[in-house]
């Protein structure tokens, strides 16, 4: 899911070096962040896979026969 940031930029003469300096921090903060989501978002992703499939490997289909013995809960 694209993320979009509003940044504040500066209007006129790009004279001042250090706003310039700082706007360039901030984009490098936010993509960092941006960054970390996307990884924190694949792990999740990776996780919940590898327990569906543990799961689905735990998973053993029984065929009952006449003899058997089961548990049994009552109502």
């Amino acid at each position: 899911m694209p993320i979009k940031y509003v940044l504040l930029t500066i209007s006129g003469d790009h004279k001042d070096v250090e706003s310039t300096r700082v706007l360039t921090i901030r984009i490098t903060k936010l993509e960092k962040l941006h960054d970390n989501r996307l990884e924190a978002q694949n792990n999740v992703g990776a996780n919940w896979w590898s327990r569906f499939m543990w799961s689905q490997q735990k998973n053993i289909e029984k065929k009952f026969q006449f003899g058997n013995y089961v548990l049994w809960f009552p109502k």
